[in-house]
């Protein structure tokens, strides 16, 4: 069986998945093309990242589903590297030079703001997304200090998820406690189609 995995990086890389008779352990071998054939573990070794974990994107000649996508790009804007932006384009591209097409399901998204005070006294912010029918976590907990630089963020992976992964979002929805909505700009309420359960006009 060949498919294609990620990391918590955004590296994608073509596998094959074998079972290991010896060790009773399945065993997954890097057959991606310009890199060396070798088992998945051994490379991570060998670039020094061992303790990486991968997901499935997609099988050999299937389509990556639309969640699947948008895990792909939250999993990388939670562990960024340079830019968020420039991140999630790097995977896509990635995506693409595997030829790995997308299904296009449209998706329902539901970002949970939260905070809290760290053991400097200082206030972080948060937000996860889930897929709301499933509670399946899409993204994993992304923090900062201002919550500014929190919506720059989930505006960046909703433009690049719809306008460039062309994925369809069919709705999104935000649950956050009361003093937190205040804290956050009109303008930034406008992008979630339901708040705290209630559908906006």
């Amino acid at each position: 069986m060949k498919g294609i995995l990620f990391n918590e990086y955004g590296d994608l890389y073509r596998c094959s998945f074998d079972d290991d008779k010896r060790s009773g352990k399945p065993s997954i071998m890097l057959i991606t093309q310009g890199l060396p054939v070798k088992r998945l573990e051994e490379f991570d070794n060998d670039q020094e990242i061992s303790g990486l974990n991968y997901r499935l994107l997609c099988l050999n000649g299937e389509p990556a589903s639309s969640l699947t996508v948008a895990m792909l790009l939250g999993t990388v804007m939670a562990n960024p590297v340079g830019y968020i932006d420039d991140d999630m384009r790097r995977s896509l591209a990635i995506m693409q030079r595997l030829k790995v097409e997308c299904d296009k399901e449209p998706l329902c998204l539901q970002f949970s703001v939260d905070s809290k005070i760290n053991i400097h006294g200082e206030k972080v912010y948060s937000f996860t997304v889930s897929e709301p029918d499933t509670e399946v976590r899409v993204v994993d907990e992304v923090k900062s200090n201002d919550m500014y630089d929190l919506f720059t963020c989930i505006h960046a992976y909703l433009g690049v998820l719809q306008m460039e992964a062309e994925v369809p979002i069919a709705s999104v929805s935000l649950y956050a406690k009361d003093d937190l909505l205040e804290e956050i700009e009109p303008s930034d309420k406008k992008i979630f189609n339901i708040i705290n359960g209630q559908k906006q006009n």
